[in-house]
């Protein structure tokens, strides 16, 4: 009876049975204006209806928006009940569902209600689909809140976008990734039409801002050409669980006077949200408190180091993501950690058969003056990429103690993910950080041992004026602070080519104000195990 949506083919009898079935349900369902909150029924609905579909939203590119995040948006974008919304790409109607929410709960107690709401829903909300099945969700979805459904179109937004020129002044869009049309292609063409000092709010994937690929840029001079980047704030690497999207929100204001100037890059990485029962659930709580840490930060520029930072001039060529310029990793890293990472290390080396010999250590009670920070680009530089290709998913944690250690896209085990057989080249008492890949991203391991290297793996050393200060103690106390601020910072989205060149460590300082090599050397010295370092 459902199967053509148009209902062209059913019969008369079929259309009265559907609309007494509607009849039944419909007030056991309808949300009522006194308990609104503009929740995404149908987004819901369908994350329990993927399970059993087998077109699974991954094949598609269809990633629904989280109401929190929908609702956050909202007020990234300046939103207001005076304004007129677009979602050009609108799914089951996320943003237009939670945005009439947000518009109802302003209406004065003055004002006509039935009036007010009548107006929004019939003039304030515009929602674009191409998918039918989504814009019937979409349709159904509106009409649960209250109708508003009259400003739905079901069309490719391209097509009848310049219809819509200078109707509306704020966005809040999620355009589908991995499409034959670049994501960044929906941003620019919806921002053409908008009304001038209008705002623009939309998820895209990180790989659309980080500077490297040739589309993106071209999309990007276009855009920073009409629009200035307000803001740039990344998001959970699970926030799409079980689809996997490395994604961050944009801010744009249509400005033709205000070019360049600063763009605040946010650190949202941490929503509170858990992956449990396989759903997200914000089980402690946490989210109402990192909400108004977010609009803090933007609104009122109210932050620190961990949540926020301030670019001047960013350009369409530079990696427009916090990630980039600053860590939300500690600065202070506990002892634990240190004895963590040695311990990881001699094991690997013992999978790896290498011969281990306990040495004397003489330790000194040496204490640092202070400490100071320091750039990471300032200590270690880049030598190459790995020349090795991944190792088959057959053969990791496999080793074959007739191959040299190779080292991989890998958290744990000092990186190493197995033994390789007449490796292209090899090194010796380098570093290695972890340049992609979803696992270890950011990871940096000291290998005073002879390895090889995939290419997800960056190989650096000590700037050279560092060498003659530095035993093999001190470099694994440097290496491991150097780890600990860029884990997590590099993932399935964002990848890096470069010793990032704005971030920062803490080391010990002597009275002189040089680092203080002696007492990292002699903190390594001191944990158990590393007499067989």
């Amino acid at each position: 009876m459902l199967g053509d949506s148009t209902l062209k083919r059913a019969k008369d009898e079929d259309c009265y049975k559907i609309i007494q079935e509607i009849s039944t349900i419909y007030n056991f369902i309808n949300i009522s204006a006194d308990d609104y909150k503009g929740h995404d029924i149908m987004n819901n609905f369908l994350k329990v209806f993927r399970r059993w579909n087998s077109a699974n939203s991954n094949e598609k590119g269809e990633v629904f928006t989280p109401d929190h995040i929908a609702n956050l948006m909202y007020q990234l974008a300046h939103c207001s009940k005076n304004n007129t919304i677009l979602d050009p790409t609108c799914g089951s109607g996320t943003f237009l569902t939670n945005a009439m929410a947000h518009m109802f709960n302003e209406i004065g107690e003055f004002e006509d209600l039935h009036e007010a709401q009548k107006n929004i829903k019939e003039g304030h909300l515009i929602g674009i689909e191409s998918n039918e099945f989504n814009v019937t969700l979409a349709g159904i979805n509106m009409m649960l809140h209250g109708d508003g459904s009259s400003c739905l179109y079901y069309d490719n937004c391209f097509n009848i976008l310049p219809k819509f020129k200078n109707m509306y002044d704020r966005v809040l869009m999620n355009p589908p990734f991995s499409q034959s049309d670049a994501e960044l292609k929906f941003v620019y063409e919806t921002l053409k039409y908008m009304k001038e000092g209008g705002y623009l709010a939309s998820i895209l994937p990180k790989s659309c801002v980080k500077g490297s690929i040739a589309t993106n840029i071209e999309y990007l001079e276009k855009i920073f050409a009409i629009a200035h980047l307000e803001a740039v704030i990344s998001l959970p690497r699970d926030l799409f669980y079980p689809v996997g999207a490395d994604t961050c929100i944009i801010i744009l204001h249509k400005d033709k006077d205000e070019s360049g100037g600063d763009t605040l890059l946010i650190n949202g990485l941490d929503d509170g949200f858990c992956v449990t029962n396989e759903s997200r659930i914000d089980i402690n709580n946490r989210w109402e408190e990192i909400h108004k840490s977010l609009l803090d930060a933007f609104l009122n520029h109210h932050f620190d180091e961990f949540r926020a930072f301030k670019k001047s001039n960013l350009s369409p060529y530079n990696e427009l993501l916090f990630e980039a310029y600053s860590s939300h990793r500690p600065v202070d890293i506990a002892q634990e950690v240190f004895a963590r990472y040695i311990r990881e290390n001699i094991a690997a080396k013992i999978l790896c058969n290498m011969p281990l010999c306990a040495k004397q250590l003489h330790t000194e009670n040496i204490t640092p003056n202070t400490y100071k920070r320091f750039l990471i680009s300032d200590l270690i530089e880049k030598i190459e990429k790995g020349k090795e290709k991944s190792i088959d998913r057959k053969l990791e944690n496999k080793y074959d103690l007739s191959g040299i250690p190779l080292i991989v896209a890998k958290k744990d085990n000092n990186g190493i993910g197995g033994m390789k057989a007449h490796p292209k080249h090899t090194y010796s008492d380098k570093i290695c950080i972890i340049s992609g890949g979803d696992g270890g991203g950011g990871k940096t391991y000291y290998c005073d041992f002879e390895f090889c290297a995939t290419s997800f793996v960056m190989v650096c050393d000590f700037k050279e004026e560092l060498k003659s200060k530095l035993d093999k103690y001190a470099k694994y106390y440097i290496t491991i602070i150097i780890s600990e601020r860029l884990y997590k910072t590099i993932g399935h989205g964002r990848t890096i080519s470069e010793v990032p060149c704005a971030i920062d460590i803490k080391l010990p300082i002597d009275s002189a104000g040089e680092m203080d090599f002696a007492f990292m050397s002699n903190s390594i010295k001191g944990l158990k195990f590393a007499e067989f370092l």
